[in-house]
């Protein structure tokens, strides 16, 4: 089991729209949060964070999910 995962090469760069819905897609199909920062080469709070301000423009109606 992998316990921490540390920053990717990613962490300083923006979030492109195709990283942001592989983000969603993920999140939506209950991958771990480790999985989820390996394949998209950040670290775990970078993408908790983004995952929470992902889906809350998606109950706001501001992103429309592919």
């Amino acid at each position: 089991m992998i316990t921490s995962v540390k920053p990717g090469k990613r962490s300083d760069r923006h979030w492109t729209p195709e990283e942001d819905q592989q983000l969603l897609d993920l999140f939506d199909a209950e991958a771990s949060w480790p999985l989820i920062a390996i394949t998209l080469q950040r670290g775990v709070e970078d993408v908790q964070e983004r995952a929470a301000k992902l889906r809350h423009e998606v109950e706001l109606g501001l992103k429309v999910k592919k």
